[in-house]
């Protein structure tokens, strides 16, 4: 997060990006100021996001059969799920897949919450294994409901871990979430004139997506969702950490700042979903 003194130097550079910087690089310089900017400026404006009730759960070669058990037979009896999905930079090459994370939705805005560590995972002829695969078997059947913040294709590079095929996601058909916010907001936030009255100007600001900077073709950003619907912060300064590391505790004797690093980690990849079910609870309702 930059510093008061560090976000006013963003502010001026944004607009008059510094000599220095050469043209092939000015593209990407301006892009992670706005960032930079905008995590600042959020963070000052809202509390931070607050989920609702949840219990998390690890998937991987740490985790138990019974675990396994428990967390197939809560996604056989629940008809919602929310995913998402990290992947880890590297340098000149594609993105690498690292996590799947999968929200049950339970009654009462309850949810159960996986993270399964594809790096991690148990080996191929083992039960767990098999375990894993019949999860995904259930929550890739054609009466389930699944909703993710994009296109099913961020899933596509994850078949190589063999939990799932393309043939299985292909017969599937997720709700995006990230598509239906957009006609959402802009169905409750169609464009309003400013009324005077006496000298003064007293009328809102009007949150049509012209008037907030949003181009017709630009999708929102589930940060963005979140400020502007739940006027809360969720903060996205750890996107491009090493979310292949192993952030269960129980996969490696760890010192104290290594589980605090994990555990916001963690908190990040398991808020991206939580963020979801409370954008489409408020749509829904």
């Amino acid at each position: 997060m930059l510093s008061e003194a560090e976000y006013y130097t963003a502010l001026q550079n944004v607009h008059n990006i510094p000599s220095h910087i050469q043209v092939q690089h000015r593209q990407n310089y301006t892009k992670l100021l706005k960032k930079q900017i905008k995590e600042y400026e959020y963070n000052l404006k809202y509390d931070n996001f607050q989920p609702l009730p949840y219990i998390p759960y690890f998937v991987n070669k740490t985790t138990t059969e019974p675990t396994l058990q428990q967390l197939i037979q809560a996604a056989t009896s629940s008809s919602e799920f929310i995913m998402d999905t990290e992947s880890i930079n590297i340098y000149k090459r594609k993105n690498e897949p690292t996590l799947i994370q999968i929200q049950i939705i339970l009654p009462y805005n309850l949810s159960l919450v996986m993270i399964v560590e594809m790096w991690h995972l148990p080996r191929n002829n083992t039960t767990c294994f098999t375990l894993i695969k019949q999860l995904f078997n259930i929550i890739f059947t054609t009466n389930k409901i699944i909703y993710l913040w994009g296109l099913k294709d961020e899933l596509t590079p994850f078949v190589d871990f063999n939990l799932f095929s393309h043939d299985q996601l292909q017969s599937i058909t997720p709700i995006n979430l990230q598509h239906q916010f957009k006609l959402f907001w802009n169905e409750q936030h169609t464009h309003r004139n400013r009324i005077s009255t006496s000298d003064d100007i007293l009328e809102e600001n009007c949150l049509c997506e012209t008037c907030i900077g949003k181009k017709s073709s630009e999708p929102w950003s589930l940060q963005d969702s979140t400020a502007y619907l739940l006027k809360e912060y969720l903060p996205k300064i750890l996107t491009r950490e090493k979310f292949n590391l192993g952030l269960d505790p129980h996969l490696f004797n760890l010192d104290f700042q290594e589980r605090q690093y994990r555990q916001q980690l963690t908190n990040y990849a398991l808020n991206d979903c939580l963020s979801m079910q409370r954008i489409l609870i408020n749509m829904k309702n």
